[in-house]
């Protein structure tokens, strides 16, 4: 084997390396998902009348907090949760 055989091989040899490193460290950063919120509270977006006895519906942002408290609940699966709810611009129920 000469000398521009070898330099080939050594060369082809970082190349493939490089890339397996590059890929892993690409799909480990892919892998993270995005942020995670600081609120634990969930909006929904939807059609409602804005009062009772009202004819006409409107968007609405409805929110759920987590009641947070010292006593643990009888059954886990269930959590007490406040809900408030304010008109918002109708884009958000499209």
């Amino acid at each position: 084997m000469n000398l521009y055989q070898h330099a080939m091989g050594t060369i082809s040899r970082i190349l493939v390396f490089g890339l397996l490193v590059v890929a892993t460290i690409w799909g480990v950063v892919l892998s993270h998902g995005p942020a995670q919120a600081t609120s634990a509270d969930t909006i929904v977006y939807s059609w409602a009348y804005p009062h009772l006895g009202a004819d006409q519906q409107v968007c609405k942002a409805i929110v759920t907090h987590p009641v947070t408290n010292q006593r643990t609940p009888k059954d886990p699966s269930r959590q007490r949760v406040t809900v408030r709810s304010h008109i918002v611009d109708p884009k958000f129920c499209l």
